[in-house]
């Protein structure tokens, strides 16, 4: 049963067990010399002993359906290139959403029936790399004009009906020509399978078919689908603004656990020795929490193929 702990009493606790400690037969003082900065680190030891925790204690993982949705293209333009004889171009477009590959630096706006701008779109690419804008068309446009001073280059820009973005308000999640996105937990830490119903039955796929980009999954067009993904999550984070009274739910062997552990996170770089005794006191409690059937679960980096992930040679025929 978890047990309703402050983030003000964990700190305080964590200072208290770094001070019960003695370094050669004299008291420890925790804010002597480059230790005064425990204070600031505080947060950080935390949730980064949380996730240990976490790990520790074989949380269950989560799982979620996706969906994947390849909106229909209803306008491709041709590449086109504005340089020093031509500083802007009007390109046609239809309502929804685009996508484009570019390189240069430039600009998009687009323009209503009464010729006023109501969206200005920097476009800002290191020279030589080709980067990737993926924009809502506002509602009212009717013109869309290209716009440089140092010259511009466009390629693949695709219209896509806004009635396959499926209700999307996320610019971040939009198809950008290559690839579709879908919302999933921003604190996904590894998936460990996904499942599908793209043929007949339900089927397993690679997980490095798809890809994690913050709040984001993400795969290459030809794997639209709906899918059921199961991953584990990075326990809930702290930040260095929350309130002393800030709630952590854990249990009491793990709460005891995790001051110890970041307590020897706090000291590492200061006191070796003492570093080291909270380390091993850590790993005492650890083995109590540890559950035999993590043991044999393998490790993602060693599922899927030959020496690890599959081969980049292999082709998955989807």
């Amino acid at each position: 049963m978890n047990n309703i702990h402050t983030l003000g009493g964990m700190r305080a606790d964590v200072f208290r067990v770094l001070d019960e400690y003695s370094r050669n037969g004299e008291n420890h003082d925790i804010f002597s010399g480059g230790t005064g900065d425990m204070e600031n680190r505080f947060v950080s030891a935390l949730n980064g002993a949380l996730c240990l925790i976490d790990r520790a204690v074989g949380s269950e993982p989560k799982r979620k359906n996706v969906c994947f949705s390849r909106p229909e293209v209803i306008f491709e333009a041709c590449s086109f290139v504005l340089s020093d004889g031509q500083k802007s171009i009007e390109v046609p477009f239809l309502c929804g959403s685009l996508s484009f590959d570019f390189t240069g630096c430039g600009k998009l706006a687009f323009f209503d029936a009464q010729n006023e701008k109501i969206r200005e779109i920097d476009l800002a690419g290191d020279f030589g790399n080709i980067e990737t804008a993926k924009f809502f068309v506002p509602q009212d446009a009717v013109r869309m004009v290209f716009s440089t001073d140092t010259g511009l280059a466009v390629e693949k820009l695709k219209c896509y009906d806004k009635s396959g973005l499926l209700g999307n308000t996320d610019e971040k999640a939009l198809p950008d020509g290559k690839k579709l996105f879908c919302a999933i937990s921003p604190r996904v830490s590894e998936v460990v399978s996904v499942f599908g119903t793209k043929y007949s039955g339900k089927r397993e796929y690679p997980c490095d078919l798809f890809e994690i980009r913050g709040s984001l999954a993400c795969c290459d067009e030809k794997y639209a689908g709906t899918y059921t993904f199961e991953y584990f999550e990075y326990p809930e984070s702290f930040d260095e603004s929350d309130p002393p009274d800030t709630e952590i739910c854990l249990s009491p062997l793990c709460y005891e656990a995790a001051l110890y552990a970041v307590a020897a996170a706090l000291c590492e770089r200061e006191d070796g020795e003492l570093y080291t005794r909270l380390t091993y006191k850590y790993r005492e409690m650890l083995a109590n929490l540890y559950p035999k059937n993590n043991l044999k679960r393998k490790n993602s980096f060693f599922a899927g193929g030959i020496f690890g992930r599959r081969r980049r040679g292999y082709l998955f025929r989807g």
